[in-house]
């Protein structure tokens, strides 16, 4: 309780913020609108995601170098992640580690999914949509 009064915060305060951040529901943690939102977006986009019950969702990007590249572009568009490098991953799958929360808008969503698939087809991650005839 020492390090929580030195915050300011108080248990009531943190179990509000969790139920918030994981919308618990009868002590099962339910997938939010902006995780959901995320993971179909990134998908729908042609990434390959980890297949994780958290608000880490897990990119895979290909080697360091592409890792790298991609994660800078990202910072450049104002989405920022965490950038994965071997040893913690394989050096053919290195990742980009994106976080979610209650607290991003659709909006923000829908602006680093478009920021992910507009650097990854620029870098060959991910294929450019097939024109419909």
């Amino acid at each position: 309780m020492v390090a929580l009064s030195a915050l300011g915060l108080t248990l009531t305060d943190l179990s509000a913020e969790q139920k918030r951040e994981l919308k618990l529901r009868g002590g099962v943690r339910v997938e939010s609108a902006t995780e959901a939102a995320a993971r179909a977006g990134l998908r729908e986009a042609g990434f390959t995601i980890g297949a994780t019950e958290s608000p880490i969702v897990p990119v895979v990007v290909g080697s360091a170098e592409i890792a790298i590249v991609f994660w800078r572009a990202l910072l450049q568009a104002g989405v920022y992640v965490n950038l994965m490098l071997p040893p913690a991953t394989r050096p053919d799958a290195c990742l980009l580690r994106t976080s979610y929360s209650a607290a991003h808008t659709a909006d923000e969503i829908d602006r680093a999914v478009e920021a992910f698939a507009t650097v990854g087809r620029a870098l060959g991650v991910v294929a450019a949509p097939t024109p419909v005839p």
